[in-house]
């Protein structure tokens, strides 16, 4: 069970920092401003301390993000890792190139990401992917009058990854077109979110949510349209104030939801609605309101043993 999502270029430099972002509505621009809490580190160890990963964030003279780095150590004897970003910005203050550098136990990674902006909007993510596989992707992004967002494309130069299409209606979604590997996907959408994916052999996904625009339930199911598994997610009822990223004007674009209250539960059914995983997630933050520590337990019924996580977050300016 998955949610069928695109794949944002600029967005994947951001790194583990995205995980402190509140993602808007579909409406709304992210605009960087000065904050109280400025993230300094963070310590995420994996089952124990099977895994255990250091991010390190360095900013400049205006308090703009520069470069963090991402090593990782194992116990079980895998090689080390380490990855690099670095950012430049304009006189605005808007990014302009984010660079993805460094190697992990498997693969070399090296990614340039270069932005285009026009009246002070974001209109265009080149991201250009070097190694063994080498790709270039392209987001394009372009607005009303009013400064919401109208269109969103993705194209990408492998053929198994796009291109994808969204169009917008004061700032809602309300259209929707994906292609993968020469073949269209049929998309639904309703109030403002994709409800559904059909695939051209007959398989589909579907959506469901809430009053507030939550996701609440994904549904895969077969050619026969025979439901073969389910996800259902629960919330918690606060939100906690999050780390900036490094982009000033980034528009957000939800089509599967919002995502302003962290996901307290998830759980993934069979068709006869037995558990088949759970993932509980619990959250601290410090006397300032911003997360502190993140952690997540996921069992599964007839395994024995649990997955573990846990990620432990550092500021300066913090009061």
């Amino acid at each position: 069970m998955h949610i069928l999502t695109i794949k944002r270029a600029g967005l994947a430099a951001i790194t583990m920092l995205a995980m402190l972002v509140g993602c808007k509505k579909s409406t709304d621009v992210v605009t960087t401003t000065n904050q109280e809490c400025q993230l300094q580190s963070e310590l995420t160890v994996l089952n124990g301390g099977l895994q255990t990963t250091t991010t390190t964030y360095t900013y400049n003279s205006n308090g703009q993000l520069i470069s963090s780095v991402a090593s990782s150590s194992s116990s079980l004897g895998t090689p080390s890792s380490s990855i690099t970003y670095t950012y430049s910005y304009d006189a605005a203050g808007n990014v302009i190139t984010a660079l993805t550098q460094g190697a992990t136990s498997t693969a070399s990674i090296n990614i340039t990401n270069s932005y285009e902006y026009t009246g002070g909007q974001l209109t265009k993510i080149t991201a250009q992917y070097s190694g063994s596989l080498p790709s270039t992707t392209t987001d394009n992004y372009s607005y009303d009058g009013t400064g919401r967002i109208a269109t969103y494309t993705y194209t990408s130069s492998d053929p198994q990854n796009g291109p994808e299409s969204y169009t917008f209606t004061n700032g809602i979604l309300t259209s929707g077109a994906i292609t993968r590997g020469g073949q269209s996907l049929m998309v639904a959408v309703d109030n403002g979110h994709i409800t559904s994916v059909t695939y051209p052999d007959g398989r589909s996904e579907r959506y469901t949510y809430d009053a507030n625009g939550y996701i609440t339930r994904t549904e895969s199911l077969n050619k026969a349209g025979t439901l073969q598994s389910y996800t259902v997610y629960e919330y918690t009822t606060t939100a906690y104030k999050r780390a900036s990223t490094p982009y000033r004007v980034l528009p957000i674009i939800n089509l599967y939801g919002s995502k302003d209250l962290p996901a307290s539960r998830v759980a993934i059914y069979n068709t006869d609605g037995s558990l088949k995983a759970e993932t509980i997630y619990q959250y601290q933050v410090n006397s300032t309101g911003y997360i502190a520590s993140t952690s997540y337990t996921q069992n599964q019924p007839g395994i024995s043993g649990q997955t573990s996580g846990s990620t432990t977050y550092t500021y300066s300016n913090c009061q």
